[in-house]
């Protein structure tokens, strides 16, 4: 997406900025249904790899429960930094 909307700006062409805001708003959405999932569920269905969050399955939360300090979470999960969006 961030590739989108850095041509988006540079586009001086009524037409092709209607087409690059098209496609931003296009790929927007299933970028927040990732994010929702994620937040809400604790769920990455990201079968191309191409969400900004990244799912280590290797970790279980069997001993989350005994330990409320455990960092489960900060381990589960982490950020693919490539992936990060960069709109101002």
């Amino acid at each position: 997406m961030s590739v989108l909307y850095k041509l988006m700006k540079s586009s001086t062409d009524q037409q092709t900025l209607q087409v690059y805001q098209f496609l931003l708003n296009k790929s927007f959405l299933p970028f927040c249904e990732l994010l929702s999932k994620w937040i809400y569920h604790g769920i990455i269905d990201d079968t191309y790899e191409e969400f900004l969050i990244e799912e280590r399955k290797d970790l279980n939360k069997d001993n989350i429960s005994k330990d409320f300090k455990d960092n489960y979470w900060e381990k589960r999960f982490t950020v693919r930094e490539e992936q990060v969006n960069l709109f101002p």
